[in-house]
């Protein structure tokens, strides 16, 4: 292939946003390219706002900065693309000079041409150093680290230096790199941003740690501070495109720029803390230098070492004053900058920011301050990874008994161990040594040494623990540990040490106090087999139980509490004193507490009773495990309808999800699930609209999407007949084995009553994996148990079994139970035999307890929880097998994960059976989805329920994109008045902002509508451990924000009356309602704080308060934006319009000296909206000289400036001219009008409206279209224009007129914006078009929402016949385009396509051209351009006939074992193996609309490239799958749901290649030789007798003749085609209904054609072949498509008329839509031979509307043995097919012979015949 030569390369700029015009800006553009590189600037467009688009890295740089799009060519027209590049990179030094300013731009150049880049290299040699950026143009480099070797392997880059390695993540890298050439060093220079360290050299690190300081060695630990990696090439050559095509292809911007490296010495603020301050520091102090730590600990933040230096040397300062309050302001300070930080793109000015927040906090002066929850505390955090330490903000954390009692002795620190990217970490042994030195030794931070204390059990499992800095000296760590354990020398075990240190860590409320003459000790009861039945419950006196209600502030005593009090653990049950005789008097001792033996698990002296959790009303949602539960239990039952029963739910409760943005109803049954059901019915009865309201809109949005995306991840469905409730055992000891006790109410419900539920009920316990964990009970109705509500009482006394015990090996310490009395969800069969938990696991002995015995388990626990594995494991397992959780290798799993459950307190290790891991291995269903850039893993895909609902799920876009109006709410909540509140609420809104800010910091929240809802849709890794506890502290932060600040309203003494407080409330909610406007606002200000004032104050305005309207405003703030961006362009008019008046003032003068014309401008140019680029109009009045419209004059002239030439048009136009003076007349009218107009075109032609520099960009209108539509609106605002109206020549007079408006006209500028646009939004109007031959052409819908169009002409008599002849002309085209398009479903699988041109090279660089194809086609086709391809190579020599079929056979031979083997891999496949067959066909091939798909330069392609863009356009992408057949479970299709949208994953590319590039190439095959679809009935019989001649020649006996049949195609849905036959008798009799065949393999063998195809002939001289092998699936007889399509009453859906013709008009129309084509088979005769049989046909094929437009055919199918293919399928189930390789051999021989015979039976026909 020859080298490719290219002359002109095309580029994008970013850079900052400038002043100035954009003409100028291109002009500056052009010289600063031009004066330092050898090339020439062809073309410019700028983009204002658009870098943070333009650019694929939208965190680099700020919205407002602009793009320019540029193509350069060299002035030598001979110049290759790569000197060009290498010229724009050497010399150009990345500036835009202008009169002001220089600036800095960053340019990303386009892919390199693939000829340019000479070999492909792996390694490059690199010089690796470390520093950071100054600024955009400068870079400190601080260390090198050393020359190395770089390459590149998968979603990773890696650097060997020495002896040891750095695996940088593609995860670890910013969305950006930059490229720099050093013109002095002659070097490339790549700076690569890191947002995490690398991975590698682990090892090093541990081997070098330096224990003094708690670092790693440098210089790797470094990079943490100095996060930019400069990697220097030593090379000019261009194979270092090669690094930048590597790193394009993994998703990363490169960006070109000029950078300068200043070598400094590194900035360590903490070396320079520590040396400088050797004591410790008071706690304000401590925690401004926290925050610091905090801020440089994000290495996602772009922080200069100037800014750090200026917080460092300010709060040095400080803190040698003693100055505490100005610290706190630094902390707050810190605070608020950390937040927004999160927001910040890479190149914002933080320092800008600082400057301005600490302004701000200066007057803030009285809120320095943390707003902390009385039952909450705040702790600090820091996560230690092998590589660094990560300072993270202050967080709440709910009390517990630890930090209420060690609070004020020791400053807790919540310490997480992770990896570099901060997630968990599954293997530590390479960084034991690490890790195991903090927990052991401590981690000294700011002269304070931290040391190791304990761990809470949801600590353990997420690898985090508590560190304390002991305040006293007089205290150890033992010391801590004593008070709490007091016989702490009796444990032996870690594992029960580390679960019973624990329960003092667990979150708690503190309630009443019990002396221990108050409590008592009685005994545990136990069932018949040995099972603890009461493990884990006591009792509690009624009195006591009221007191701690009052202590929790609830409305109701809670049947049951789970409470902690010194070392006992569990639930205590509230007696009943009529019933319960437990609490008597014991030696003259009232007794408050009964516990027992189970409940004791240390001891401790502390008299505090806590609560934990209380007994309540749980909603019950299935998940994974449940549903394989019940599903294992239903299949015994053959009668179930569970999987429809589930799939119902399922649907029905996506379509409530849906409805809550219309149905106020579904709106309030969510709402009530996240607020006060009171609450929500006030807010409704007061008038809100809930759907229009900005705020409420927001919060339903934000629950739409968290149910959402819980349904999707988890099959979270809510059980209406069901609960999840506290268990406790039975008091009365009534109930009967096998019996339960439930009286619940639901919260939801109005009628708050109790019921008691009686029946057959599931009672489990999650997590439950082993089908024995379900347990099917009786709920029996007892009366003397209806005491007790809201729990689910178990049988205790005497029972056989433990009921609980059996539910995942439950308790009754706390533990909660699912409840599920749903008939249809109940198993009928009994319940499975439950596993023995108890004798799963037994504790291990040990030394005794110590810190290193402790710290050991620690990082035993850490390195080897394997518990979230398992459950992966186990769910994939009962997905992939027919048994599924009955499974023998899944009952093993359960074992394993019942094991793995307790690990953190037993030690022992769970084992996975290794034939588990053979089976599944890497392997996992779809509903389980990977992150991006997770290890490798083979998904596949399931008809498994779970996947079913998955896929649904994701068929919806659950993420609400809807957003309505913020004008529509906010305007009738402002009253007059409210200006005496307003300077107050907006310092007040000030405050709120902030703590709301540092809320949702602590929180760790990224957004308000997470904390007003209560959980967030996504989970921070810190509160995955125990999400419950997360989502009460979400909840107590949020009802402590609200109390402060209502505090605040309430307490005001201005307010005096009613009328006063709400003026007030109105003017909290202008503060909200004007900010919103221009800033990111937090609505929750109005309406977390004053819900009932906002409420009240709507009530009042509707009862006719005087109310302040916002229209004014609204106007006033959209005219003065408008007038401002027309100021902006002020200077691009003029210098536009001077331009193009110049031209024109040459024009006229020469035309002028010969009085030949009288010229006028018009156009663009004549109303003053002209571009640089626009052509020049010019018009003719003198009528008596021409009377065309066509152009006279069409030419290019020089503008006069380095600018593109401009295209002057000289045109007898009249019309023109009067639409000229049209538009002018409204210019007269009003001074607003020029400026509104000019805004309305800039927006049309930036949104596609209209078109713009690109010629060939699409347009919806044409801009004289747009133009009438403007004024047409105008019209309907505006008084009517004037008739005399002088043309205006001058635009500085308009403009001067249109620069300087007062405030009035400023808002009606506003006004007639805002009215254009809901005016043309409105508009649904009859449209008169004027058709080319004269007519007015009106199309008019006789009634609303009519499906029939009249259409109403217009005009003369010649002018009406020449439309009619159109219209005749157009009738049968009209009848194929009014049917819908389709996109058709995608049944070839990936690989399967083969293609070849006969006797050529199958070598892929083969050259292939195009010619019009005159050859059968289908009739969808009938107005696409078809092409056949044709070999246009020069050096192709064609092969001998057996060489190419010995290299084809072994191509194709390969190809079908490939695909063979892919087939076995999906076990459901092998039921079709009875329906494959291979087929052979002759024919035509064509590609559609092929000069579509090419780039204009590009004629021709090789045969790699033309393949590969026939696959692309119709094969399963293999990427978007690991395995292409199980992209819907053994299905190619299937149903979506209605409502639901087909995925749509077409990218808009903006680029400045004009290429009419689609997504590859449409091709066709239709059989037959018919040449053009001739329907001739004598040349129909002669290629019938052509076709029989061939098959007697090669030996075929004709057989039989198998009469006619029909075949409808029907596309019921986007993703569906199917295909119903029947026998062409007269019941029609059904012969299949089937899917759309599966092609495994399509070969296509195409005829070069080197010759002319003659356009006379109505037999093809030439022919393709094309050989399949395909399968078919039947239409399930219950499925929806096949009830669609059999609509009729399962009768044959065509009528036949008395022609033989099809009619489907007596069809409903959706089914009449989705008929694709109709197929009749009049004829079929059958021959046979040895291995292969023969079918000739023929018949009609009807298409278009109601099948009007039919074609004929004559077609020849043969198709051959594959019995031995089906007999292998059948016995080697799982792969190993072997094909003869003599297989492909015989077919491609036989192919070729019947080939041959038919291209001589083709000549030796008569010319006669042919014509």
């Amino acid at each position: 292939m020859t080298k490719m030569s290219f002359d002109e390369i095309s580029m994008e700029m970013y850079f900052e946003a400038f002043q100035g015009n954009d003409i100028d800006m291109k002009l500056s553009l052009i010289d600063s390219i031009e004066e330092s590189c050898k090339v020439k600037v062809k073309h410019v467009d700028i983009e204002r706002h658009s870098a943070s688009i333009r650019c694929g890295a939208p965190d680099v740089f700020p919205i407002s900065d602009t793009t320019a799009l540029l193509s350069v060519k060299s002035k030598d027209s001979s110049c290759p693309f790569e000197t060009i590049w290498k010229t724009v990179l050497y010399e150009w030094d990345f500036k835009i000079q202008s009169e002001s300013t220089a600036l800095s731009t960053f340019v990303r150049f386009p892919k390199i041409p693939d000829v340019l880049i000479t070999g492909k290299t792996t390694d490059f040699i690199v010089n690796v150093s470390i520093g950071k950026f100054i600024d955009k143009n400068q870079y400190k480099k601080v260390q090198h680290i050393g020359e190395g070797i770089m390459w590149f392997e998968e979603q990773k880059i890696s650097i060997q230096i020495n002896f040891y390695t750095l695996d940088i993540l593609r995860e670890s890298i910013a969305p950006f790199m930059y490229v720099s050439f050093d013109s002095n060093l002659k070097r490339y220079l790549l700076f690569m941003p890191l947002t995490s360290l690398p991975i590698s050299g682990w090892w090093l690190l541990f081997n070098k740690f330096d224990r003094t300081n708690s670092c790693c060695s440098k210089p790797l630990s470094s990079i943490s501070d100095y996060p930019v990696l400069l990697l220097e090439v030593e090379s000019q050559e261009l194979s270092f495109l090669n690094i930048l095509e590597t790193l394009e292809g993994c998703g990363i911007p490169i960006l070109f720029c000029d950078m300068a490296v200043v070598e400094e010495d590194a900035f360590d603020w903490i070396s320079s803390f520590t040396s400088s301050c050797s004591e410790e520091i008071d706690e304000t102090e401590f925690l401004c230098w926290w925050y610091l730590a905090v801020i440089n600990s994000e290495m996602k933040l772009f922080l200069p070492d100037k800014l750090l230096q200026s917080m460092y040397a300010s709060m040095k300062n400080y803190a040698e004053q003693k100055n505490s309050f100005k610290m706190k302001q630094m902390t707050f300070l810190l605070q608020q900058l950390f937040y927004e930080s999160k927001f910040f793109p890479y190149w914002s000015s933080i320092e800008e920011r600082y400057c301005q927040l600490k302004t701000e906090v200066e007057l803030l002066d009285n809120t320095v301050s943390m707003n902390i929850p009385a039952s909450h505390c705040v702790m600090k955090r820091l996560v230690v990874t092998p590589g660094r330490r990560i300072f993270k903000p202050e967080a709440l954390y709910p009390h517990s008994r630890i930090t209420r009692q060690f609070m004020d002795k020791v400053d807790f620190l919540i310490v997480s161990f992770k990896d570099e990217q901060e997630q968990r970490i599954a293997d530590i042994s390479m960084i034991y040594k690490r890790f195991s030195f903090f927990l052991s030794d401590g981690i000294n931070i700011f002269n304070r040494k931290y040391l190791f204390l304990c761990a809470s059990a949801s600590q353990v499992r997420t690898q985090r623990s508590y560190f304390v800095w002991i305040k006293s000296g007089n205290m150890s760590i033992e010391d801590i540990r004593n008070e709490i354990i007091c016989n702490s020398r009796d444990y032996y075990s870690p594992g029960k040490y580390f679960s019973r240190l624990s329960l003092f860590c667990t979150a708690d409320r503190q309630t009443i106090s019990l002396q221990s003459n108050e409590i008592h000790e009685i005994k545990d009861l136990y069932a018949k087999n040995g099972d603890m039945v009461t493990d884990g419950a006591g009792k509690i006196s009624e009195k006591c139980a009221e007191e701690m209600t009052r202590h929790l502030n609830l409305e109701e005593v809670p049947s049951a509490f789970q409470i902690r009090y010194a070392g006992i653990k569990g639930v205590i049950v509230k007696v009943n004193p009529l019933t319960d005789e437990d609490f008597l008097q014991i030696n003259n001792r009232q007794i408050q507490l009964l516990y027992r033996p189970s409940m004791l698990k240390f001891v401790n002296k502390s008299t505090e009773l806590n609560v934990v959790s209380y007994s309540r009303f749980l909603e019950l949602h299935l998940n994974h495990e449940i549903i394989l539960l019940l599903l294992a239990l239903h299949l015994q039952d053959e009668d179930s309808d569970f999987i429809n029963t589930l799939l119902s739910m399922h649907t029905d409760y996506i379509k409530k999800l849906g409805k809550c943005f219309t149905d106020e109803h579904i709106a309030k049954d969510l709402l009530v699930q996240y607020f006060p059901r009171q609450f929500i019915s006030f807010i409704l009865e007061s008038g809100i609209d809930i759907f229009t309201d900005s705020y409420w809109f927001s919060i339903i949005s934000g629950i739409y999407s968290l149910c959402f995306k819980n349904l999707t991840d988890k099959t979270r469905i809510p059980v209406k007949d069901g609960c999840l409730l506290l268990g406790i055992p039975d008091p009365l000891g009534v109930l009967k084995d096998g019996e339960v006790f439930l009286c619940i109410n639901d919260p939801k419900n109005k009628n708050e009553s109790y019921s008691v539920i009686s029946g057959r009920v599931v009672v489990y316990r999650n997590p439950c994996l082993h089908p024995g964990d379900a347990r099917i009970v009786t709920a029996v109705d007892i009366q003397e148990l209806h005491y007790f509500r809201n729990c689910l009482i178990f049988p205790a006394e005497n029972p056989s079994v433990s009921l609980a015990s059996e539910c995942s090996g439950g308790d009754l310490d706390g533990d909660l139970y699912g409840c599920i009395f749903d008939e249809k969800l109940v198993p009928k069969c009994n319940s499975y035999q439950p596993l023995e938990y108890s004798n799963l696991a037994k504790r291990f002995g040990q030394s005794k307890s110590s810190t290193e015995t402790m710290v050991g388990f620690f990082c035993k626990v850490m390195s080897n929880d394997v518990l979230g594995r398992i459950c992966t494991m186990h769910l994939s397992l009962s997905v992939m097998t027919k048994e599924g959780v009955l499974h023998s290798l899944a009952l093993k799993l359960a074992e394993s994960q019942a094991i793995a459950v307790d690990f953190p307190k037993t030690g022992v290790m769970p084992r996975v059976p290794k034939d588990t891991l053979k089976l599944v291995g890497t392997k996992h269903p779809d509903f389980i989805e990977r992150p991006k850039g997770y290890r490798k893993s083979f998904m596949f895909f399931t008809e498994n329920p779970l996947g079913v609902m998955f896929r649904e799920c994701k068929s919806y876009d659950f993420e609400q994109r809807v957003r309505k109006s913020k004008f529509e709410a906010e305007n009738r909540l402002l009253v007059a008045g409210n200006d005496r509140f307003f300077d107050e609420a907006l310092l007040i809104y000030k405050l709120y902002e902030a703590d709301m800010k540092r809320a949702l910091l602590a929180c760790d929240l990224d957004t308000e509508g997470d904390l007003i809802i209560g959980r967030p849709i996504n989970w921070n890794e810190a509160h995955l451990g125990d999400k419950m506890k997360a989502m009460k502290l979400i909840c107590a932060c949020r009802e402590s924000l609200k109390n402060r600040y209502r505090a605040i309203f309430l307490d005001d003494p201005k307010v005096i009356s009613h009328k006063d407080s709400l003026a007030k409330a109105s003017a909290w909610h202008r503060v909200v309602f004007e900010k919103q406007t221009i800033e990111k606002v937090f609505h929750s200000f109005v309406w977390l704080i004053i819900p009932e004032e906002l409420c009240m104050l709507r009530c009042f305005i509707d009862d006719g308060a005087p109310t302040q309207t916002i229209s004014d405003t609204l106007f006033m703030d959209i005219g003065a934006s408008l007038n401002q961006y027309f100021k902006n362009q002020v200077s691009s008019i003029r210098i536009n319009q001077s331009r193009k008046s110049a031209l024109f003032a040459q024009i006229r003068e020469a035309v002028n000296q010969r009085d030949l014309l009288r010229l006028w401008m018009f156009g663009s140019s004549s109303i003053f909206v002209c571009e640089d680029y626009s052509d020049l109009d010019v018009a003719n009045s003198k009528e008596e000289i021409f009377h065309d419209e066509i152009p006279l004059i069409r030419c290019k002239m020089p503008s006069g400036e380095e600018l593109e030439e401009v295209t002057v048009n000289i045109s007898m136009n009249p019309d023109g001219w009067l639409k000229v003076l049209h538009i002018q007349s409204f210019y007269a009218l009003d001074v607003i009008v020029f400026p509104c107009f000019y805004y309305l075109i800039q927006w049309a032609r930036v949104s596609g409206i209209i078109k713009t520099a690109s010629a060939d960009t699409e347009h919806l209108l044409s801009t004289d279209s747009f133009y009438a539509l403007v004024l047409n609106i105008f019209e309907r605002i505006l008084d009517d224009s004037s008739d005399d109206v002088q043309p205006l020549d001058d635009v500085d007079t308009l403009v001067s007129q249109s620069l300087d408006l007062n405030d009035e006209e400023t808002k009606r500028l506003g006004n007639l914006t805002i009215k254009f646009f809901e005016i043309g939004a409105s508009m649904a109007e009859e449209v008169v078009y004027i058709w080319k031959s004269g007519a007015n052409v009106q199309l008019i819908s006789k009634q609303e929402n009519a499906r029939i169009l009249l259409l109403k002409a217009e005009g003369s008599v010649a002018s009406i016949d020449q439309l009619r002849k159109e219209l005749t002309h157009l009738s049968n085209t009209s009848c194929a385009l009014s049917r819908r398009p389709r996109r058709v479903p995608k049944s070839f699988i990936e690989g399967s396509s083969v293609f070849l041109l006969k006797n050529l090279p199958i070598e892929n660089d083969v050259q292939i051209g195009f010619r019009n194809s005159f050859g059968p086609f289908n009739l969808m086709h009938s107005l696409k351009l078809r092409s056949n391809p044709v070999h246009v190579g020069k050096d192709d020599f064609p092969l001998l006939n057996s060489q190419w079929v010995d290299q084809v056979a072994k191509k194709l031979n390969d190809c079908l074992q490939e695909q063979l083997d892919l087939f076995c891999q999906d076990q459901r496949n092998l039921l079709l193996v009875d329906t494959m067959e291979m087929s052979l066909r002759f024919g035509n091939f064509y590609a559609v609309d092929v000069e579509r798909c090419l780039a204009e330069h590009n004629k021709t392609l090789t045969l790699l490239e033309f393949s590969d863009a026939m696959e692309t356009y119709f094969a399963t992408p293999r990427k978007e799958i690991d395995m292409k057949l199980k992209k819907f479970g053994g299905k190619m299709i299937y149903l979506l749901t209605s409502g639901s949208h087909a995925p749509k994953n077409r990218e808009v590319v903006l680029s400045r290649n004009r290429f009419k590039r689609k997504n590859g190439i449409p091709s066709s095959f239709c059989p037959g030789l018919l040449a053009n679809n001739c329907v001739d009935p004598s040349v129909i019989e002669t290629c019938k007798s052509l076709y029989r001649k061939v098959l007697e020649k090669y030996g075929f006996s004709e057989s039989s003749d198998s009469g006619g049949w029909w075949r409808v195609n029907f596309h019921p849905t986007v993703n569906h085609e199917l295909s119903l036959v029947a026998k062409d008798d007269v019941a029609k009799t059904f012969v299949k209904f089937v899917h759309r065949s599966k092609v495994w393999l399509s070969v296509t063998i195409c005829d070069p054609r080197q010759d002319d195809v003659a356009e006379t002939s109505n037999i093809t001289k030439s022919h393709d072949m094309r050989l399949k092998l395909v399968t078919t699936e039947d239409v399930s007889a219950e499925s929806d498509v096949y009830k669609f399509c059999f609509s009729e009453g399962g009768q044959f859906p065509l009528k036949i008329d008395a022609r033989g013709e099809p009619s489907i008009g007596h069809l409903p129309t959706p089914l009449q839509s989705s008929i694709g084509y109709i197929r009749h088979v009049m004829e079929c005769i059958c021959f046979s031979s040895d291995d292969v049989n023969a079918e000739l046909i023929m018949g009609k094929e009807y298409n278009g509307r109601q099948m009007k437009l039919y074609r004929g055919f004559v077609e020849l199918n043969f198709y051959f043995n594959i019995s031995e293919i089906k007999r292998q399928l059948k016995r080697n189930r799982f792969g190993n097919i072997n094909i003869s390789k003599s297989f492909m051999q015989n077919v491609i021989n036989k192919t070729m012979e019947i080939s041959n015979l038919l291209n001589e039976e083709i000549k030796n026909l008569p010319l006669d015949s042919m014509q």
